[in-house]
């Protein structure tokens, strides 16, 4: 109940020992949202012995409705008199609360006059609660599991409708005509709405009624837990390439994993996982694609395992298969020799006949008894020259061993080819053998001459036998050889360079066991040195387009500078304030072309000038963070750096400069005029290291 009181002022003199007062009441109704409120005017006098009578009207108005008496009145000390009330039910704003006006006047009466002067005043009445503020007895719940939504109505005649919202389910109804509690169970089902996380938040709307009047409406929200049995399920099946009556072959199949993914309440899935074990071989995989890719490398019994991993983060159960890998290894000549003999197959290098020795293997693929594989193999020959071979007929084996001999002439040399194959690989070898032996042979032509062997070419100069050349050999044209011994020197002629066609070409292959590398004279020209190709060089590039890397009289240089000493770079004179700096392209050096970095040299600056006094040094090195920053004078931030120097008079102080620094340019800072001993240091000189 509020109530309240308002002073009253009066007109006539005759009314100075008068006073008054209009006091106030309400009372709610919260069923109605309305409240009852009553005022009464009272007036007394204030001295001892007198009385004030008469007959006059007087009036009161609530929240604009007036209501006046007329009345014979007596007044005395204290007496409280009662000269009109009002009583008016005023109807409260939709959320309870409510101010009203109480206004007041009359006057009038024979003996003396009482006037009362008209006034008003604001009464604030209670606040009605309106719309019931809903709680849960759990706010942390899992789907599938009570919880208790108590309503806090503020009248027991209310009612409400609950709703619910999670993720983008938009309001969906719990239950109407509710009272005091509901108990709600959130259906599993929600976990439809609930598909990249565990959890979400579920908002609970409250909507208050008077009978069939809402009220108004309010929220609690509560966490919603999908149960940790929901989890999504994987099966796959094998898409099998490059089988054998549908069994697979070692480092030949490919099985491709075609997974099938089972949703868990509306879960997408995130990745795959797969695990493929073998006695010799395990090999684990994430992959997020829906085909995946896996090789046998070894033979025998694999176990191929699966889960997948849902937008939730959970995973499934592992789902496996598991497969047998037939042992396969390429067609394999483990011997294969061919060399002139006698009849009886001893090896003679002027016999008249050829013995062969051949052994090789091929996979059987051997199921179930059978053998899956092919075998194949063509042994043939001819005399060097003719485009013809003459076979020689094997019954093959996937185990194959064999040896034998036939008659050749002593006048031609012969190639023996050897050819075996399977289903999937076909491999040969090729074996050339001489003519027989003979010290010297000419050439039917007259335009052949060998040594060791029969002239069977002509215009060549053939040597079948090992060589030796104890005087100097020249060649005018290119010297091609698989190995090539020189127990003293090969010379090149004078002055044969890269850039003039000249060369000891490796055609890319390796120089080792190299003892050392001799040059000729003092490193000085730009092609002289050891010489490496810069990025988008030409594939045959000249000294142009490389980084020439020299030694002279004891000193290392890279394109012509020194490596192992300063190089003087600039000389400036700068507190390096704010507005100072020093630029490092064009006539410097950039600190990404220093082999280490800068050296800073400062030094004392007194009297208006630089000092040779107290110098300090500051070494800036060469690293990414300076060199691939950006930025200009106006720029606060920066790769910066701190340089410290005591002070030469009081060696216990030290000075602080803030240098910012990129690639090309040093700048000052603002805190470098911070303290007077900061104006006694100054830049003086720039290096590179």
């Amino acid at each position: 109940m509020a109530s309240g009181s308002f002073n009253l002022s009066f007109t006539s003199d005759t009314s100075q020992y008068i006073t008054g007062v209009v006091q106030w009441s309400s009372t709610p109704n919260i069923s109605a949202n309305t409240s009852t409120v009553t005022a009464t005017m009272k007036l007394s006098r204030t001295n001892i012995g007198y009385t004030t009578w008469g007959t006059g009207s007087f009036w009161i108005e609530i929240d604009g409705t007036r209501s006046t008496n007329t009345l014979s009145y007596k007044i005395t000390y204290n007496s409280n008199t009662v000269m009109v009330t009002a009583t008016k039910t005023v109807t409260h704003n939709s959320n309870g609360s409510k101010s009203i006006t109480i206004k007041w006047g009359g006057g009038g009466g024979a003996n003396d006059s009482v006037t009362v002067v008209q006034g008003s005043g604001t009464a604030v009445l209670d606040n009605i609660p309106r719309a019931s503020v809903p709680t849960v007895t759990n706010s942390n719940v899992t789907l599938g599991n009570a919880v208790t939504i108590n309503t806090n109505r503020a009248s027991s005649s209310f009612t409400h409708k609950l709703f619910y919202s999670v993720g983008t389910s938009g309001w969906q109804s719990i239950a109407t005509n509710v009272g005091a509690s509901y108990s709600w169970t959130p259906p599993v089902s929600l976990a439809n709405y609930i598909t990249t996380s565990t959890s979400a938040t579920c908002t609970i709307k409250c909507e208050t009624y008077n009978g069939s009047t809402l009220i108004g409406s309010k929220n609690v929200t509560l966490t919603l837990n999908v149960p940790s049995n929901i989890v999504p399920s994987l099966t796959f099946t094998l898409n099998g390439q490059m089988l054998e009556n549908g069994r697979y072959i070692q480092n030949r199949s490919i099985a491709y994993i075609n997974p099938t993914f089972t949703s868990a309440y509306g879960s997408t899935a995130s990745s795959y996982e797969i695990k493929v074990s073998n006695s010799q071989y395990n090999y684990n995989a994430i992959y997020t694609s829906t085909s995946y890719e896996i090789r046998f490398p070894y033979d025998g019994d694999y176990v191929i395992s699966a889960r997948v991993k849902d937008s939730r983060g959970r995973y499934s159960n592992y789902y496996t298969i598991s497969i047998n890998v037939l042992t396969y290894f390429n067609p394999t000549i483990f011997t294969f020799n061919v060399y002139r003999s006698t009849s009886s197959g001893a090896p003679d290098d002027s016999g008249a006949y050829a013995t062969w020795e051949i052994f090789t293997s091929v996979a059987p693929l051997t199921y179930n008894g059978t053998n899956l594989n092919t075998v194949s193999i063509t042994f043939q020959y001819r005399k060097q020259g003719n485009s013809t071979y003459t076979n020689l007929s094997f019954t093959p084996t996937y185990q194959f061993m064999h040896t034998g001999t036939i008659s050749i002439s002593t006048d031609y040399a012969y190639e023996f080819r050897l050819i075996l194959s399977d289903k999937y690989t076909t491999i040969s070898k090729t074996i050339t053998i001489p003519s027989a032996y003979t010290l010297i042979d000419f050439h039917s032509s007259k335009r052949g001459l060998a040594f060791g062997k029969v002239a069977d070419t002509q215009n060549l100069f053939d040597v079948a036998m090992p060589a030796r050349f104890s005087q100097q050999v020249t060649f005018t044209g290119n010297i091609t050889t698989d190995t090539i011994n020189v127990n003293q020197k090969i010379i090149l002629p004078t002055s044969k360079h890269q850039s003039n066609g000249g060369a000891l070409d490796a055609n890319d292959s390796d120089i080792i066991k190299v003892n050392g590398l001799y040059f000729a004279d003092l490193c000085t020209g730009n092609g002289e040195g050891l010489l490496f190709p810069r990025s988008g060089a030409p594939s045959n590039p000249d000294y142009n387009s490389c980084d020439r890397l020299y030694v002279a009289d004891g000193i290392i240089y890279l394109n012509g500078r020194r490596v192992d000493r300063l190089k003087y770079i600039k000389a400036t004179v700068a507190y390096m304030n704010p507005s100072q700096y020093v630029s490092m392209s064009g006539s410097g050096q950039k600190l990404s072309e220093c082999p280490h970095g800068w050296v800073l040299v400062w030094s004392e600056y007194s009297g208006g000038s630089a000092k040779d006094t107290d110098f300090v040094f500051s070494f800036i090195p060469r690293i990414d963070r300076i060199i691939n920053k950006t930025f200009n004078s106006s720029d606060i931030d920066g790769s910066t750096v701190l340089c410290y120097f005591p002070i030469a008079s009081e060696p216990s102080k030290v000075v602080n400069k803030v240098l910012r620094l990129a690639d090309d340019v040093i700048y000052g800072h603002s805190w470098n005029n911070s303290t007077p001993e900061g104006l006694n240091i100054v830049l003086r000189e720039i290096w590179a290291f």
